[in-house]
C-alpha cells in the first residue's frame, strides 16, 4: 500500500514539474530545483471575477498564473494585465508589508500558490529563482519610475507649505 501511495504522489509531482517547467520564471531550472518548487506549490483553479489579492492585506503568498488572465488595479484603475507565466505577491512576501494593489481574475484562472514560508525556503534553496525574482522586481521598479517620469508635474497649491 505504501508503494502505491508513493507512486501516486510522485506522479502528481511529475505533472506539476512538467507544468511549472513551461513557465518562463522556472524555464531552464534543473529537475532537482523544479521538483523542490513543485513540492511547495499548491495548484488552485478559480472562477472569473474572483479577487486574488486586496490592497491593505498582508501578502502571505507568492502567486504564479499558470492559465488565464487577471487585472492589477490601483484605486479602481487597471494598471496592468497578467497572463499565463506572470506572477504577483513577491514584494509583500519579501518586505512583509500590506499589498498596494488589487488583483482580479478576468477569466477562469489556474494558479501556483506558494505560502510565504515556502517562498522564503525556495529563495534560499534555489538561487537562480531568487535572481530571477529580483530581476522581475527591478523591471517593475523601472516601469513605475518611467510612468512617474512621464506623468504631468503638479504645481503646488497655495495652501501647501515649503
Amino acid at each position: 500500500m505504501a508503494t502505491k501511495w508513493r507512486r501516486t504522489v510522485r506522479d502528481r509531482n511529475s505533472k506539476k514539474v512538467a507544468r511549472l517547467s513551461r513557465i518562463p520564471l522556472f524555464e531552464g531550472l534543473s529537475r532537482h530545483d523544479l521538483e523542490a518548487i513543485a513540492r511547495h506549490a499548491d495548484i488552485v483553479d478559480l472562477p472569473p471575477k474572483r479577487v486574488l489579492a486586496c490592497p491593505g492585506q498582508l501578502g502571505l503568498e507568492f502567486v504564479v498564473l499558470l492559465k488565464g488572465q487577471a487585472s492589477v488595479r490601483r484605486q479602481g484603475q487597471t494598471v496592468t494585465c497578467l497572463a499565463a507565466g506572470d506572477c504577483f505577491g513577491e514584494k509583500s512576501c519579501l518586505d512583509r508589508k500590506p499589498r498596494d494593489t488589487q488583483v482580479v481574475a478576468d477569466t477562469a484562472v489556474t494558479l501556483a500558490v506558494f505560502p510565504v514560508c515556502a517562498f522564503d525556503y525556495l529563495l534560499n534553496a534555489v538561487p537562480t529563482l531568487s535572481h530571477r525574482i529580483l530581476l522581475r522586481l527591478c523591471r517593475r521598479l523601472d516601469e513605475v519610475a518611467s510612468q512617474a517620469a512621464s506623468a504631468p508635474v503638479r504645481e503646488p497649491s497655495a495652501n501647501s507649505r515649503s
